[in-house]
């Protein structure tokens, strides 16, 4: 369930998001794609769980420096719960991986994709993507900015 004030947006489609204290940039979140784990790789995920890969875009459009990082992500099943994040597969190069960035006048546009076990065989275009950067709290949903089907 999202906050009431948070923006939300079909898979692919950009939304701004101005930051307190920061700059506006325009994100936006692919529609996620199911990949099956290498028969060989050892940091896969469970049983019965692929990888989810979303590629995030962020474009810098105004103001002071913008700090994001793939840690501010949160993804949601379409039974509300929390997805866990994969930070060990080699699923994704780790250059091709969401990692942090600072946009800025310097850094307008940056490309990465976050990674994470799932249960097989589901709608992933049900999922919520939500990007919550002033929260460690994975389960809030106080998001300024969200992707779902």
């Amino acid at each position: 369930m999202l906050a009431p004030g948070t923006k939300k947006a079909a898979w692919g489609k950009p939304l701004d998001l101005k930051q307190e204290y920061a700059g506006t940039v325009s994100m936006s979140a692919a529609k996620p794609v199911a990949k099956k784990p290498a028969a060989d790789d050892f940091f896969g995920p469970p049983d019965g769980q692929v990888y989810l890969l979303i590629k995030v875009t962020v474009k810098y459009k105004s103001g002071d420096d913008n700090f994001l990082g793939d840690t501010f992500f949160t993804l949601r099943d379409s039974h509300n719960n929390v997805c866990d994040s994969d930070l060990l597969s080699s699923v994704v190069q780790q250059r091709q991986r969401f990692d942090s960035v600072t946009m800025s006048k310097t850094q307008k546009s940056y490309i990465g994709t976050l990674v994470y076990d799932v249960p097989a065989d589901q709608d992933y275009t049900k999922y919520t993507l939500m990007y919550l950067p002033d929260s460690l709290d994975s389960k809030s949903a106080n998001a300024p900015v969200a992707w779902t089907k």
